[in-house]
C-alpha cells in the first residue's frame, strides 16, 4: 500500500521505516475519504516473555508519534509477576516507570489489570 501511494499519513510518521522493520506484526488502518491512514501498530506474541523487553522499546517511540500501540498475547502467565506487569502498565520504582503500550490484550492466564485486558472466550465484542 505504501509503494502504491494508498497511505495518506504524513511523511513525518516515518511509515516506510516501520514497514521495513519487523518490529510490528499488524497495522491498524482506517479509510477516510477514500484514503487509508495508519493509526495503530500491533505486536502479536505467544507469551509476554517473548522478546517483551525488546518489543517495549519499539512501542514507546511509536506512542510518542501518537500511534495506538498495543500487544496481543496468547498466554499472559508472566503478567502475574510485577516486572512484566510494570512493563505494560508502568509504575515500577526504578525501571518501567512509564507504560510500555496503550494496552495488552491477553487470551489466557491473567485477570484484567489497568492496561492489561483479558479477552474472554465468550465475549462477543472481539468477534
Amino acid at each position: 500500500m505504501l509503494k502504491e501511494g494508498r497511505i495518506g499519513n504524513e511523511k513525518e510518521d516515518c511509515l516506510e521505516d516501520l514497514a521495513k522493520s519487523d518490529d510490528f506484526d499488524i497495522y491498524a488502518l482506517i479509510d477516510f475519504n477514500g484514503m487509508n491512514y495508519v493509526f495503530g501498530c500491533l505486536q502479536a506474541k505467544t507469551s509476554i516473555r517473548d522478546r517483551v523487553g525488546r518489543d517495549r522499546d519499539f512501542s514507546i517511540p511509536v506512542m510518542e508519534k501518537h500511534f495506538w500501540s498495543v500487544a496481543v498475547v496468547l498466554d499472559g502467565m508472566y503478567l502475574s509477576m510485577p516486572k512484566f506487569e510494570h512493563m505494560v502498565n508502568g509504575g515500577g520504582e526504578t525501571q518501567y516507570r512509564e507504560n510500555g503500550w496503550h494496552g495488552m490484550y491477553v487470551m489466557s492466564n491473567i485477570v484484567s489489570n489497568d492496561r492489561i485486558y483479558h479477552v474472554l472466550e465468550g465475549d462477543t465484542r472481539w468477534r
